[in-house]
C-alpha cells in the first residue's frame, strides 16, 4: 500500500534521529516525528506528552502557592514560637517581682 512506502521513509529519518547522542536534539526530533507520524495516521487532537520534562503551566503555578503556603504557614509558627518565648520570659519575670514583693511585704510584717 502507498502509506506503508510513506510509514517506511519516515521511520528511516526518524531513526537518524535516534542515533542522534546530544539528548535535547533527539527529544526535539522525535517529538517532530512523532507528531508527523500521529498527523499522517490520522490523530485528531493534540495529546499531552508523557515524557515532557516540563509539568503544564497550571501545575507549575500549583506548585508555587503550596511552596509559598508552606513557606508562610512556617514563618508564622516562628513568629508564634518567638511571641510565645517572649510572653513566658515576661511572665517569668512578672513572677519573680511578684516574689520579691511578697518577701518584702511578710519582712516588713514581722
Amino acid at each position: 500500500p502507498p502509506s506503508a512506502a510513506a510509514l517506511n521513509d519516515l521511520a528511516e529519518v526518524a531513526l537518524h534521529f535516534c542515533r542522534i547522542r546530544h539528548t535535547e536534539i533527539a527529544k526535539c526530533g522525535l517529538d517532530f516525528w512523532y507528531s508527523v507520524l500521529a498527523q499522517h495516521l490520522g490523530a485528531v487532537a493534540e495529546e499531552d506528552d508523557p515524557f515532557d520534562d516540563e509539568p503544564l503551566a497550571g501545575q507549575r503555578a500549583k506548585q508555587q502557592e503550596i511552596w509559598l503556603a508552606r513557606r508562610e504557614a512556617e514563618e508564622a509558627e516562628a513568629q508564634r514560637k518567638v511571641q510565645k518565648e517572649d510572653a513566658e520570659e515576661k511572665f517569668g519575670e512578672a513572677e519573680a517581682n511578684l516574689d520579691e514583693q511578697t518577701s518584702i511585704l511578710t519582712t516588713s510584717l514581722k
